[in-house]
Order: C-alpha cells, then structure tokens, then sequence
C-alpha cells in the first residue's frame, strides 16, 4: 500500500509532520492553492496502483477497513465499493451512525435524488474505472463526489456497499453558510452538465434547495423549493428537511440574539 498525500496552500506545515516517522511509501506533494479536485485528480494521474481511497483530512480509517472492501470489491468483482462508519466529532468521539435505519443504494435512480453517501473516503475505488469516467469534474465543486458516482452509475459499473463501520467522517455539527451555497452551487452544476437528461429538472431542482433549506435554515430556500415541486411534501425526506431547517433557524437567531436574520439565499 501506497500514501500520496497532496498538501493545498495551508499555512500549517503538515509535511514535515506527515513525513517524520521516515515511511517510504509515504509522498508529500505541496501544492499552492489547487482546487480540492485538481489535487485528487493530480493524485489520480499519479498513480499507479490498483485500488484507490480519495481520504479528506477528518477522515478516519478503521483497521479492517481496506481488507474487508477489498474482499468484496474481489468477490462481486465491482468497480467500487463503499462501506459506513460513524460520524465523529473533533476529539474522534462517536456522534451516530451515518445510516441509522438503512444502507444507501447506489444506483442511478437512487443517485439521481441526491447523493448516498457522506465522504469520498468512504469508497474504495478501481483506478481503471476512475480512469474510464475521466476523474473528478473539477466544475461540481464539493458536490463532485456525487457527480462522479453518478458517472459510475450511468456507465453501468457495479458498485457495492458494506453495511459495515469502518470508518470515521469527522463531523462539526453543523454546515458554515458560505459552504452550503457552495454546496447547492455544485449540485445545480450537476442538474445541468450531468442529470440534464434524467426526469423533470424542476423537480431535481426542488430537492437541491430542499437540502439546502436544511443545511442553513432557510425557509425561504424551503418555500422556493415545495412551489417548484409540491409533491415534495409527500415524501418522508421533507418531513426530516422541515425540522432541520427549523432546528437550525432556531439556532441561528440565538446566535444573532434576534428574532431573526435570514440566511444568505441561495
């Protein structure tokens, strides 16, 4: 097993502190101010292994975590295959489960709603296929890992999951505005270049601002989305969307000490 790590402009000076146990199979790469994609691509093209895990910096891998991926990515023989974990805090602590009831189905009817899954490191990939789809879209932003699963997807590669924790996605508790515009910016990318010829786009369209309106507590973002898509009420999703946008407006007028100032819309 190999480690590319591609370290992005920060300030801190991790290499060093990466690179100090002396591991050979371990590179640092500095870059200056790359995109989060053009570095994973960067890796991409770098490598020559057979396997590949595209980790953040929260992420925490659990000791049979590769092992018990590997022996299904073999025995289905799939081009991917990712498995759960829980969401942890700052320290490491376990907040949840990231499924609590079901696992995630990755298929394109699925995928075409929203993306399945919490964190690009939790998906082992086949360099070939990676390869095969052309790597990360550079334009979704920090909805590419969607994206790409998409492109799986509509490519007919198999991909599998482990119901399994093996993994740790670090977690803070919440979603800073700026991200979730950016966030929504990405996936409105996505309706456009790669799902524009899957089902009604307002109705897509709906469900990007529904997931919004819960990132941030935008009601407004809320509104906008059921007046696209009134069927959304029907769906237990918006049920769950409704309260997080509540519990988080509520949060956000503490935190201003008003009655309440908007988020930033969308």
């Amino acid at each position: 097993m190999k480690v590319l790590c591609l370290v992005d402009g920060t300030k801190v000076r991790s290499g060093p502190v990466i690179e100090s146990p002396g591991d050979p199979r371990v590179t640092v790469l500095e870059r200056d101010n790359r995109s989060a994609n053009g570095l994973r691509n960067e890796g991409l093209a770098r490598t020559d292994g057979e396997c590949l895990l595209f980790l953040n910096p929260g992420d925490v891998l659990y000791p049979d975590c590769i092992e018990s991926a590997l022996a299904v990515m073999r025995e289905r023989d799939a081009a991917a295959v990712a498995f759960g974990g829980h969401l942890i805090d700052a320290e490491g602590r376990i907040i949840r489960r990231m499924y609590r009831w079901f696992p995630p189905k990755l298929t394109l009817e699925r995928l075409v709603r929203g993306n399945a899954l919490f964190t690009t490191g939790q998906m082992l990939v086949r360099r070939s296929a990676m390869r095969a789809v052309g790597g990360f879209d550079e334009g979704a932003g920090s909805a590419a890992d969607w994206e790409l699963w998409i492109k799986f997807a509509k490519r007919g590669l198999p991909m599998a999951f482990v119901n399994r924790c093996l993994m740790g996605c670090r977690f803070q508790g919440g979603i800073d505005p700026e991200d979730a515009s950016a966030m929504l910016a990405g996936e409105r990318y996505i309706l456009r270049h790669t799902l524009h010829m899957f089902g009604d786009p307002d109705k897509l369209e709906s469900r990007a601002l529904m997931r919004y309106a819960a990132r941030t507590g935008d009601f407004a973002a809320l509104g906008r989305a059921l007046a696209q898509s009134p069927g959304l009420m029907m769906l237990p999703r918006f049920a769950q969307a409704a309260l997080q946008t509540a519990i988080r407006a509520a949060r956000r007028r503490r935190r201003n000490g008003s009655a309440g100032s908007p988020a930033a819309g969308p």
